[in-house]
């Protein structure tokens, strides 16, 4: 009886991870922190990365594949403002 609770547990909580980073991980757990989590729209969202509990339930954010390097354009972007204002 325990393993069958333990399957239907694992079946629904379970979530697949394959091909995420860690960083993808620390981006989520950092806006967490800042109390920023729905700016996340990173792979974690994806829902082919979701448990079944996640979908049915729709208890995840929105998912953009080009997320982390709009990012990237942003901050490169901050950079190049600060060097400019810097004179440099």
């Amino acid at each position: 009886m325990t393993c069958v609770v333990g399957t239907i547990f694992s079946l629904i909580f379970s979530v697949d991870l394959t091909h995420v980073s860690l960083s993808e991980h620390d981006a989520q757990l950092e806006l967490f922190l800042e109390g920023r989590l729905d700016e996340y729209k990173g792979k974690l969202n994806d829902p082919k990365h979701l448990s079944l509990y996640e979908r049915m339930s729709g208890r995840h954010g929105e998912y953009d594949p080009k997320w982390a390097l709009n990012i990237l354009k942003e901050v490169e972007k901050a950079l190049d403002d600060t060097n400019r204002s810097e004179g440099r």
